[in-house]
């Protein structure tokens, strides 16, 4: 007796060999490979065309010196040849915190901003 499980191939036509097809699978690639070269030449030829339209001279010269700080329109700082805050503007912010002579002939002086702006509340008139 036969188990119902197993299937039978009796009466059924036997199953194909699986096939490859190499040949449209290498034309393929082929027609890929020609396709990838041929845009590679035309936007060789574009980037060329563009770049003597933009740059008729030619590009920017490379920088000669070693320590110049703009390459381009990039500006290169190395991170310890940066300025702070405070040595820019140092000067001038002791300068608004303290008294001074302007011109001690004619007796100007200046006031810190604090004590300048009490006296313009005040209405005093310098």
């Amino acid at each position: 007796m036969s188990d119902s499980t197993t299937p039978s191939t009796h009466g059924r036509p036997a199953a194909e060999e699986d096939e490859i097809p190499t040949a449209k699978i290498a034309w393929v690639g082929i027609g890929a490979l020609v396709v990838f070269v041929l845009a590679s030449v035309v936007s060789t030829l574009v980037l060329i065309q563009s770049r003597k339209e933009y740059w008729p001279g030619g590009p920017p010269p490379v920088p000669a010196e070693a320590g110049q700080r703009t390459i381009g329109l990039t500006e290169q700082v190395q991170f310890e040849n940066q300025t702070t805050v405070e040595e820019t503007e140092g000067p001038a912010r002791k300068r608004l915190q303290e008294y001074g002579w302007i011109d001690k002939p004619r007796g100007l002086i200046h006031l810190p901003i604090e004590r300048a702006m009490e006296l313009a509340a005040q209405g005093v008139k310098p």
